[in-house]
C-alpha cells in the first residue's frame, strides 16, 4: 500500500490496482506506517492491521 492522500476531507489510499476510501474513524493505536491487509466479506471490503485482530475498518473501492 502506498501513503494515504486526502481526498474530498476523506482518506484514500492505493492498494492492488485500486483506490480505497476510508470514510470513517481510524482506530486508536494504529499507525499509518503499519503492515495493513484488505479483505472482502459478505459484499463489503475492510482494512485489517494483523496487529489488531479483530478490529477492521470499512473502506470503500473507488470507481
Amino acid at each position: 500500500m502506498n501513503r494515504f492522500e486526502m481526498v474530498g476531507g476523506h482518506r484514500r489510499f492505493y492498494y492492488g490496482g485500486y483506490w480505497f476510501s476510508i470514510p470513517g474513524a481510524w482506530p486508536p493505536g494504529w499507525a499509518y506506517t503499519s503492515f495493513f491487509y484488505i479483505t472482502y466479506v459478505n459484499g463489503g471490503y475492510y482494512l485489517c492491521d494483523p496487529q489488531y485482530p479483530g478490529t477492521q475498518i470499512v473502506i470503500s473501492l473507488v470507481l
